[in-house]
């Protein structure tokens, strides 16, 4: 699993799409870039894992967000992180709760899950608005929200492989993750 969850944050890490779209999102202005970094940490968390934090906070620091943003946006980094570890396949510790429970339906659950990590995600932002300070805007990115869509659509496919290598073979959405990851 780790080995697997290694070939795609090697392959996400180098790839100009992720670097593209990070930039993207410290880019917007100020009233919803909290939440488009929020989200965005969510995204990369999936297919990067804790390098999603690495590189959003890169991004952060060096980027473009001005300087008094740069501690709000790392806290909805953080968030949009640890969100991911509610539901995620694709996640160590979803791999490992449902390896020390069998009789776990981690097909049952990620609805739900998902649902709750969405709550959490949007309270954060509630938090944010309600305690945000004005900040500098950054300058415009040249990008289009659609570069988002490529990201997107990797993490599904993704996901989609695992739960069909997962079925087709009659084993453990974690062991069709492992399988399904490094092609």
């Amino acid at each position: 699993f780790f080995l697997a969850l290694g070939c795609l944050r090697d392959a996400a890490e180098r790839s100009r799409t992720v670097r593209r779209s990070g930039a993207h999102l410290v880019a917007q202005p100020p009233a919803r870039r909290y939440l488009a970094v929020t989200a965005g940490a969510h995204l990369f968390a999936m297919i990067l894992s804790y390098g999603a934090i690495d590189l959003v906070g890169a991004m952060l620091v060096r980027g473009r967000a001005a300087p008094d943003a740069v501690r709000r946006l790392l806290m909805g980094a953080y968030r949009g992180f640890a969100t991911m570890n509610c539901w995620s396949p694709l996640n160590i510790m979803t791999v490992v709760v449902s390896a020390a429970v069998p009789a776990a339906n981690l097909r049952a659950v990620m609805p739900v899950a998902f649902a709750a990590a969405l709550a959490l995600l949007l309270l954060g932002a509630l938090v944010d608005r309600l305690h945000r300070a004005a900040e500098s805007a950054t300058p415009p990115s040249a990008e289009r929200w659609t570069i988002h869509l490529r990201i997107a659509a990797i993490v599904a496919l993704v996901m989609a492989t695992a739960e069909a290598v997962a079925l087709l073979f009659a084993v453990p959405l974690a062991t069709g993750v492992t399988a399904a990851v490094p092609a």
